[in-house]
């Protein structure tokens, strides 16, 4: 009858009776017998059924001590040893004497004569030289000791995926994102993750070893060969739990992280850290001088960086300064709730909305993955934008928005407590961790929905005609220490007051809002974050104010300010500025009464609107009609608010750090 699985071992009962003594292996009862007469400071040992029922033995009360095989001479015997090599890492082999007959082992040696001098002798000399023995199996390979034994009739599946991911997570090249494999890739410089096929699962394994199966061995019985993963196999291995053991990961980021632990601040570098659900700093940024650098040269830095932008308010800028700082807070785990899409707005084109962004994500050594804004279908902006969170780069781009942004993933998103489903084509949905993500968007006039704009951080700036700008971009790669040290040593200040917030409670993401309102304000001088915010965000969400804002840039780019405008003055502006007029599509005459109806709903019974820094006033002139009768008309007049005057530091020197 055949002998049960998880058999113990013969003479198990030796090993907790001598926990410091080494142990031999050798293949039978009649062989370990011997041995012990040989070695008895030794705990000689075997193991029940012979060469083939490795697999089927208790082997955990061996776990961890010094052990030694000594193989019967033949192909089975040493492929024995070669498992339990593998069931044991860091098991010696010994190399059968060159002159014996095959099957030979201990037993034969007490008939022919040895001694106990010639037998420690042997393990002495011979011990971790099996590669010279011309008994070891020629189809094993060099390395074989330290391959993977892939499932085969002996191995089951389970078996050896607890093998192969315990070594995998060693190497740390392959991660757990979402529930699937995924592995960092380089894409134009830019580290990232991708979820991995069993195709390229069947390579990735190789690096932890040769891959190993068993086959027919020339004396009979199941020897060990080199051999390569059939995708079954990696597809199997792929949906064990045992994939689990891999280490978890959120994000790849180029740059150090700031944290706070035990209530103080810690930087996170280059490798791999469990903070965060799994980070992995993959590149080294010299940050070191943050905790010594004076508050004052750390503010100093950062508002250098912004000095060249001529935002249309303060509290534009304000949110301008919150944008370099939110990435390290975001990175760090240090704000548990969601934060905004980061909007950079401008009045024209190649005013530096684009750079703006550029600004931010070079601070932190990394570029943003641009998503372009296509409706629907296959590369649609949500399809695009769910490829860039399976890609794991913190920092996504819609970039140059045009037109009306109505995204329901993209709004789900923003506000996702914890774990978002991203599905691209052919790898299925991954799961990935909403708050390793920071989003910035671009246009000259955004269009989105009330919820979306309640999700976002707007800043306005102003294109500067004819201003020789000087390269921050450059200054920042040069020496990215230097700022982002700055980033880190403010929010080192705000980790050691405790993390303040204001009560402003002018945004949705309140603890967003109110952590960087008392940064920028108790710690950078600037105005009040949320300041002129709600009117930007009112117009971004009304069609209707989006299209006078842009009205008034174009008389203001044909220096008409101050000139009363009919509707069909205003029908003639547009054409000439390609802005559109909804529903007012055919002749002239339907252009203007659809402006003159948008014009009545914006005023209702006021005489004023305002808009993004302009004053529209409405009037009445008298117009005479080709009969000779007068009419009165309305006009509509364009100036600038003298109240929303632009910011821009006079100083555009780099500063330098203090001594």
């Amino acid at each position: 009858m055949a002998l049960p699985g998880n058999r113990p071992l013969y003479g198990a009962h030796l090993i907790a009776d001598r926990p410091d003594a080494r142990v031999l292996l050798v293949e039978g009862e009649k062989a370990a017998d011997a041995a012990r007469r040989f070695l008895p400071d030794w705990v000689v040992l075997t193991w029940q059924g012979g060469a083939m029922a490795v697999p089927k033995t208790d082997w955990a009360p061996l776990k961890g001590r010094d052990v030694t095989v000594w193989p019967d001479a033949d192909d089975p015997g040493m492929s024995a040893a070669q498992e339990i090599a593998y069931v044991l890492p860091g098991s010696r082999i010994l190399t059968p004497p060159a002159d014996v007959e095959r099957k030979w082992d201990l037993a034969d040696a007490e008939v022919e004569g040895w001694t106990a001098a010639r037998v420690e002798a042997h393990i002495r000399k011979e011990s971790n030289e099996v590669e010279a023995s011309h008994w070891a199996p020629k189809t094993r390979p060099p390395a074989a000791l330290d391959g993977v034994i892939l499932p085969c009739g002996e191995v089951s599946i389970t078996d050896c995926a607890e093998v192969l991911y315990d070594r995998l997570k060693k190497v740390e090249t392959l991660f757990i994102r979402g529930g699937e494999i995924a592995e960092t890739i380089d894409i134009d410089g830019v580290m990232a993750l991708d979820i991995i096929s069993p195709d390229a699962f069947r390579s990735r394994s190789e690096r932890v070893g040769p891959l190993l199966k068993y086959v027919s061995g020339r004396e009979g019985g199941r020897v060990l060969k080199q051999t390569q993963m059939s995708r079954d196999q990696a597809a199997a291995l792929m949906a064990c739990e045992e994939r689990r053991r891999l280490p978890c990961i959120s994000s790849v980021l180029r740059c150090p992280v700031i944290v706070r632990r035990d209530g103080k601040p810690a930087v996170l570098g280059k490798g791999y850290h469990h903070d965060g659900g799994g980070t992995l700093v993959a590149e080294s940024v010299d940050v070191s001088e943050w905790s010594a650098m004076p508050l004052n040269d750390a503010v100093e830095n950062l508002l250098w960086i912004v000095r060249q932008i001529e935002f249309q308010s303060e509290g534009d800028k304000a949110r301008a300064v919150a944008a370099l700082i939110t990435p390290a807070l975001r990175m760090g785990g240090l704000l548990t709730g969601p934060v905004p899409i980061d909007v950079a707005e401008a009045d024209q084109s190649q005013a530096g909305k684009g750079y703006r962004h550029q600004l931010v994500a070079c601070l932190y050594n990394e570029k943003a993955y641009l998503v372009t804004t296509r409706n629907g279908g296959v590369g649609s902006a949500d399809e695009s934008f769910a490829q860039a969170l399976v890609g794991g780069r913190p920092f996504i781009c819609l970039d140059n928005l045009r037109g009306r942004l109505d995204s329901q993933m993209l709004e789900s998103f923003l506000t996702a407590p914890g774990l978002f489903g991203a599905r691209v084509p052919h790898r299925g949905e991954v799961q990935v961790d909403a708050k390793r993500f920071l989003l910035q968007l671009s246009s000259n006039g955004m269009e989105a929905t009330s919820d979306l704009a309640n999700r976002s951080s707007i800043c306005r700036i102003r294109k500067r005609p004819g201003f020789d700008y000087e390269d921050t971009l450059s200054a920042i790669q040069e020496d990215p220490g230097r700022y982002l040290a700055s980033v880190f040593r403010i929010v080192a200040e705000w980790i050691k007051h405790g993390c303040p917030r204001t009560k402003d409670r002018r945004h949705d993401f309140v603890e967003w809002a109110q952590s960087l309102d008392w940064i920028v304000r108790n710690l950078i001088g600037l105005a009040p974050l949320m300041d002129g915010h709600q009117s930007a965000q009112e117009r971004t969400s009304n069609p209707a104010l989006t299209w006078l804002r842009a009205v008034a840039l174009a008389a203001e780019k044909d220096a008409r300010l101050g000139t009363p405008f009919s509707a069909s003055n205003l029908v003639e502006i547009c054409g000439e500025h390609g802005i559109e007029i909804k529903g007012g599509t055919g002749d002239d005459k339907k252009a203007a009464q659809s402006v003159g109806m948008t014009m009545g709903r914006l005023f209702g019974n006021s005489l004023v609107v305002d808009v993004d820094g302009f004053r529209v006033e409405r009037g009445t002139v008298t117009a005479r009609k080709p009969c000779g009768d007068e009419s009165p008309r309305k006009v509509y007049t364009f100036t600038r608010d003298k109240g929303a005057a632009s910011t821009q530091p006079p100083n555009s020197t780099q500063p330098s750090l203090s001594s």
